[in-house]
Order: C-alpha cells, then structure tokens, then sequence
C-alpha cells in the first residue's frame, strides 16, 4: 500500500532531543509529525542528569515541575586525584532559574515528553522508518518528499517460528521541513552525505558502568575522580541509588574472553558485555580510595562495559534539512553534553523554522546554526586548542586542563562560568 502524507515538518528520531524538538514546533504553532524505528521509547540509556539551561528549556514547554517530582537534585561537582578531593564546585551561582542539575533516567523524560506531545495533538508514530528524501525547491519556497516505511513484525522459520521486522506499508510525506534527531547512526546524516568522523587523538573511550543501590545515602552532588591517564565519575541516582562509570586503561583485558560465557545486557539495538561485583571492587579499591565499602556496598542491579566515541558532523544540515543531537555529535558521558546540547539544537531549530514557515525570517537562520553549532563542537570536543589553566590555578588543574571541559556537566556561557570558577582559560 502506498499512502501520500503532508505535514509542516518531519522529525526522525523519538528520544528525548526529537520528542522536545517536536513539542518545541507544537508549542509555537507549527504541525509536526514524529516517527521512529523503535516500538517504544528506551528501557535504559547513559543520558541521566539535564543541565541547567535544559531546566530552563523545559520549563518553556510546562515539564519541570514534573520532572523534578521524579528526579534528583545535585547542587554540586566535586573533583577528586586519586585519594584526595581537590575541589567543590558549587552550582548556585549558575544564571537562570535552575542553578542545579536534575538527575532523572532517559525514560522517564521520555514518557513526560510523550505525555505532552499527546495533549498538544503530536502523537509518536513508532516503527516508522525513513529510508529516503529528495529536496524539491521552487521560487522563493522549499520542501521535502520522503519515503517512510512502516514496519511490522511476521512470523517466519519452519518447526521453530520466530518473528523479524518487515516492511508493511510504504508512505511519500511531504513536508517543509525535515530534521534528524535519529541518534548516532543517523539515517538523515547518511542521506546528506555528511562525513562523521572521529576527533580527537585519544581514541574512543570504554567505560565501565555499574548503578547500585547506594550505602550509605548518595550525597548531592556528583564526584569526579581523576588519575594520570583515567576519567571516573560518581552520579547519585536518588537517595537510595546510584552510578560509577570507570575509564578502563585497556578495555579488552577486561571485555574478551572471560566476557564470553557471562550474561549480557541489551540497551536499544547493541548487547554488552557484564561485569560483576568483583570488577567493582577492584576499580573503587584503585580509583577511588577515598570510598571505603560505601560506593561498592549496595546490592547491583545492572553493569556493563560500553564504548564511546568522539565524533562530529562536518556540517549540521543543507536546505531544509538539519541534524540536533546525537545525529550530529558524541562525546564521552560524564559531563552529559551531548543530550543536554541536543536540547538546545532542537530550540534552536523550532524557533528558526517557526519564523521562517509563520514569521519573517530567511533561510540564513540555517547557515547561522550550522556557523554556531559547529563553533560550539569545537570547543567542547578541543579541536580548536586544548583549555590550559589560568595564572595562579592549582597544580590538579594544570595536570588534567586538556579534559575538565568534557567533565563539566554544563555548555554555552554556563560551562564558561563553571570552567572559569575551576581554575581554567576556556
């Protein structure tokens, strides 16, 4: 079957930055249809705390007085060396209204973004699948026709049957805009043809990830521990749970063979190695001496070891089509930039193209997010000249200046601030 469909705009991709990206459009009058490859929203991520400004952009749109009911609130960023704290970076002088993080699990900002979207009329249209687009101009307008695929499950095999995914229906949507929010391999970036290359000369980064129940009480605020050649990070989930992500030195060490017969865990379409009690203990006994039995003591619920890398889009977007969020980025997870950025993108993006559809704005508001964008990834991913420490800052500061950036749960001015405050020359 073959069915034509029209709409102002088409997002790709229901996690948080497309889901928010589409309320953003709803909010300022402008129709929006969202779909996803996925049957539902995730079950897990490593996307945990909003930033302050994310509060702010939340706020715009009626969540966070919702959100903070189900979250946890983190007042602080404490910086460790080994067995010594070195600093505590207090989040109350931030600007705005929120000077704080949230600590609050992918899924459940997805649900209250799902929430809205339905009472604004914007339904998710999961198992639709973008395989297609052409760009189409005429004089002095533009727009978009896409092939979108449904998809469905059926039941195959002889004797033993089991069920895949196959394409049930095919759609043409026709739409003035189209915007990518499609995460890390992104069908929309692929479709432009943009070039995602790895950046940075450290490689990728391996993390070892354990949430736990917390004993004793998680404090609020997030511990960032430091070693010559390794980034850890301490996130209090709640009172009663919490997080450590450890950089691993030489990952495959810990990841072959002795991974093989050990469960898995399953996060959105990748499985990953598990790691157990006795990996925690050695990594807390060599980073994070300071502990004791606290941070390794409560009973684990989940753990795995997961790659991440540094990548960047070479441009974020031609004519009417445009990239926020993971589809244009990744990064490392500590300072959850990369979803907290994605937020703004997809503000950026909504109230550029509510002025060019229902105002008078021009399509240079484009070339003007691509220029800022692109400004912006350099920095946080160092590739315009490393941050150094600033006269009179402390030894620790120095010694680790070419990775505080990227532990800094902030972006824009506000990392600017934070950065300032720590001892850095951003």
């Amino acid at each position: 079957m073959f069915r034509k469909q029209e709409t102002e705009v088409l997002v790709v991709g229901a996690g948080p930055v497309g889901m928010f990206t589409a309320l953003s459009l709803a909010e300022r009058g402008v129709g929006v249809d969202l779909i996803d490859e996925s049957w539902r929203t995730t079950a897990r991520s490593y996307a945990l705390a909003l930033h302050s400004h994310s509060l702010e952009l939340l706020d715009g749109v009626g969540l966070v007085d919702e959100l903070m009911g189900d979250g946890h609130r983190i007042d602080a960023v404490a910086f460790y060396e080994g067995g010594e704290r070195r600093a505590e970076l207090s989040l109350a002088d931030l600007p705005g209204g929120f000077p704080f993080l949230l600590v609050l699990p992918q899924d459940r900002l997805e649900r209250a973004l799902s929430r809205r979207l339905k009472e604004k009329g914007v339904p998710v249209h999961w198992n639709r699948r973008l395989a297609g687009f052409e760009q189409r101009s005429t004089e002095g307008d533009g727009k978009v026709v896409a092939q979108v695929e449904e998809l469905g499950k059926e039941s195959v095999g002889y004797g033993v049957a089991t069920s895949e995914w196959v394409v049930e229906q095919r759609a043409r949507v026709v739409s003035k805009f189209l915007l990518g929010a499609d995460g890390h391999r992104s069908a929309v970036r692929r479709l432009l043809g943009f070039d995602f290359e790895k950046v940075g000369g450290g490689g990728d980064e391996v993390f070892a990830v354990f949430e736990m129940e917390a004993e004793p009480p998680a404090p609020h605020e997030v511990r960032v521990v430091l070693t010559e050649d390794t980034v850890n990070v301490l996130w209090p989930l709640g009172p009663e749970r919490q997080r450590w992500s450890f950089q691993l030195r030489e990952p495959q060490g810990l990841v072959s063979q002795r991974a093989k017969g050990r469960l898995a865990v399953q996060l959105g379409g990748d499985v990953f190695p598990y790691l157990d009690r006795e990996d925690l203990s050695r990594l807390v006994a060599e980073r994070a001496p300071w502990s004791g039995k606290g941070p390794g003591g409560g009973e684990l619920a989940w753990s795995v070891a997961v790659r991440f890398e540094h990548r960047v889009a070479s441009r974020f977007g031609d004519g009417r089509v445009w990239l926020a969020g993971d589809a244009a980025h990744l990064t490392g997870p500590i300072g959850v930039q990369s979803m907290n950025v994605g937020l703004s993108e997809g503000h950026e993006l909504a109230w550029r193209i509510a002025e060019v559809l229902h105002g008078d704005g021009s399509d240079e508001l484009f070339a003007d997010y691509d220029r800022q964008r692109r400004e912006e990834w350099s920095r946080l991913l160092g590739l315009e000249g490393a941050p150094s420490a600033a006269d009179g800052a402390p030894d620790w500061v120095a010694g680790h200046a070419d990775r505080l950036v990227s532990c800094l749960p902030a972006s824009g001015e506000d990392l600017s601030l934070l950065a300032r405050r720590i001892g850095l020359a951003v």
